[in-house]
């Protein structure tokens, strides 16, 4: 059965409030895990995992501005990079119109 929603009065109107509490659970945190890229839904390829005396169990990336920085996943499916290039003139038309279109709304 559907839950019912009580209506109470605030300053500025009536909002909808469940009679019961709605709690989400916290994510699990993998105290030993592996890192994984995807293709669709093909098989996940491992391509990096925690060292279990190690605190820090964080992967980040970094991916400069220069040509020689690049990111690339492969598996047998296909490959997947990033990577940094110099700004086209159509990227820079489209940097253009979205801060025009940000200091509008401001």
């Amino acid at each position: 059965m559907a839950e019912q929603l009580e209506l109470f009065p605030t300053e500025v109107g009536y909002e909808l409030s469940p009679k019961e509490e709605v709690s989400m659970p916290e994510p699990k945190v993998f105290e030993d895990c592996e890192w994984c890229f995807q293709f669709n839904d093909g098989e996940p390829t491992v391509f990096a995992f925690t060292n279990p005396p190690q605190s820090n169990n964080e992967l980040t990336f970094t991916i400069t501005n220069s040509e020689d920085s690049e990111m690339i996943f492969a598996n047998k499916d296909g490959e997947f990079k990033i990577f940094a290039r110099e700004i086209t003139e159509e990227t820079k038309l489209k940097r253009q119109e979205i801060y025009a279109s940000q200091n509008k709304e401001t």
